[in-house]
């Protein structure tokens, strides 16, 4: 069994028939910005947001032992990620601070669209269970609350099933905050940062009109160099860049954790998901 919720990973711990393997991880849980909307372009409105969400608390209720904290959209087992972003300290006090220094002293929950029409402060979350999400609308209600708690007043959205969640990310329709994640294919650090922000020379519908030519020509540049030393400096220089311009809201790396009965030996996890039954046997 894989993506099992919280409670069904307790009843497998605690079994004597069953076990658990995990995944290493090599995925990223996070929250987009939707930068039509005017307020997502002020960046103290962003570092407010990021300041607002205790990811700490996140983790321990919704991934059972198995998430960590991500501070880069790289996991920490990819090449590349950079040790010395830490990223936005869970703060709520700061982040009042910051929507005042803003123009929003009393807190925010109507945004301006590029066309100078009003909408509520809207947090679209996922219809699905995935293995870097395992709990899409309880993850969303507890970052809605504590949003909340530091003036930022947002209404949860459930925009219809997969595919059209999908279909609205890809022409940029999810106009608010989005949750989305990626699991890596190959293990290159490419396959994560050229895939979503290369192409951002202009804004990037699929990625929420998120624009950055500079980070742009970086990961340009290193896709194209041979030597992964070099290539591991400009990742790292990529990761701070999004970290300094808080382009997105890392959430959660996760250990994918896999069910078993007790009968079953032999699997190997493996972090693309390539599952090679060779050696397994069923007793």
């Amino acid at each position: 069994m894989e993506q099992a919720n919280i409670e069904d990973l307790g009843t497998a711990e605690n079994a004597d028939d069953l076990y658990v393997l995990t995944r290493p991880a090599l995925n990223t849980a996070y929250l987009a910005f939707n930068y039509r909307i005017e307020e997502f372009n002020d960046p103290l409105v962003r570092e407010a947001i990021a300041s607002a969400i205790d990811k700490e608390s996140i983790v321990e209720a919704f991934y059972g032992g198995y998430g960590e904290v991500a501070n880069n959209f790289l996991p920490p087992l990819v090449w590349g990620h950079n040790d010395a972003v830490t990223g936005v300290p869970y703060d709520p006090d700061r982040a009042v601070e910051l929507l005042a220094e803003a123009g929003f002293p009393d807190g925010l929950s109507e945004v301006t669209l590029d066309d100078g029409s009003k909408i509520p402060l809207t947090l679209y979350y996922m219809p699905i269970v995935r293995f870097y999400y395992p709990d899409p609308e309880g993850i969303a209600e507890a970052i809605a609350a504590q949003l909340a708690a530091a003036g930022i007043e947002t209404q949860l959205e459930l925009a219809g099933d997969w595919p059209t969640y999908l279909d609205m990310r890809r022409n940029g329709d999810l106009t608010g905050l989005y949750q989305l994640g990626w699991g890596g294919d190959n293990g290159d650090p490419d396959n994560f940062l050229c895939y979503f922000f290369c192409g951002t020379t202009e804004p990037k519908a699929s990625e929420g009109f998120f624009q950055n030519p500079e980070l742009d020509a970086l990961l340009t540049q290193a896709r194209s160099v041979s030597e992964q030393a070099e290539r591991q400096v400009l990742y790292e220089q990529a990761e701070q860049m999004l970290f300094d311009d808080i382009g997105r809201i890392w959430i959660a790396h996760n250990r994918t954790p896999l069910v078993f009965r007790s009968e079953v030996s032999g699997y190997i996890p493996n972090a693309v998901s390539v599952d090679l039954y060779k050696y397994v046997s069923v007793e």
